[in-house]
């Protein structure tokens, strides 16, 4: 059986690998590609007989492959979000597995997948109609603010104010422009899923942040990059190894 891997976070792809490998040893892994772009090429060139698809990739939702491509492969989308779930099934989703999930989920995922390889009949699909569907079910636009309380009373801060986002114990911090600091119940997670991928990048697991916000860039070990933000952090803020490359790709849009 050859599986393709779509999972921009390596730690994740890591630990599928080895769940992969404990229940299902006749998988071949063909590629494990980290952005829709690249999962575009390799499917144009390459076929296989099952998808493991992340819904949020570094370069936007893995939903844009519908625009792309045709194909029968069935996917089992693997996220950490459960509002995904209606559209997975829009498309080629046979299985939508909530993160973390155990091996019992996954070995449940592929009886499914071979139960579908039996009774599946190919058939041309209207991949257009599908994704102008998505279009008018999901919700318009990108956050335009965010509502902050300071003691007893609230406050509205719009999205153009915000600087960057970063994650502290368990809660996340929204930063502005002018310095301010504005606890959040939202995990960073959510945070990022809601805001539009051209302006903020999440750049580790702790911070997101504006492009606008970022002043100095240095060469650091491994691939990373070093930022000062601005306004000033309050700890060094590095690009972790594994969105290094794709930090740089977003600089350069």
């Amino acid at each position: 059986m050859k599986v393709l891997m779509v999972e921009d976070e390596a730690l994740a792809a890591e630990k599928l690998g080895r769940q992969l490998s404990e229940v299902a040893p006749e998988a071949n892994i063909q590629a494990i590609l980290p952005s829709v772009r690249a999962t575009i090429q390799f499917l144009s060139e390459e076929s296989v007989d099952l998808i493991f698809m992340d819904i949020q990739l570094e370069d936007g939702l893995s939903f844009q492959l519908i625009d792309s491509i045709q194909t029968d492969i069935p996917i089992i989308f693997t996220t950490a979000f459960d509002e995904y779930a209606l559209r997975a099934f829009q498309v080629n989703g046979i299985a939508y597995l909530l993160k973390p999930f155990d091996t019992t989920d996954l070995q449940a995922a592929l009886e499914k997948a071979k139960r579908w390889e039996k009774v599946f009949v190919p058939t041309v699909i209207d991949y257009q109609s599908i994704a102008q569907s998505i279009v008018e079910k999901k919700a318009p636009g990108y956050r335009k603010r965010f509502l902050v309380s300071s003691g007893d009373k609230y406050r509205v801060v719009q999205t153009s104010e915000v600087a960057y986002f970063f994650a502290s114990q368990k809660y996340v911090v929204l930063v502005t422009q002018d310095g301010k600091r504005h606890l959040l119940d939202d995990s960073l997670d959510t945070i990022a899923q809601q805001l539009d991928p051209e302006a903020f990048f999440r750049i580790n697991r702790t911070y997101l942040i504006r492009f606008e916000s970022i002043g100095n860039m240095v060469k650091w070990t491994k691939g990373r990059v070093k930022i000062d933000l601005s306004p000033a952090a309050d700890e060094d803020v590095i690009v972790s190894v594994g969105k290094a490359q794709a930090f740089r790709a977003w600089l350069g849009k």
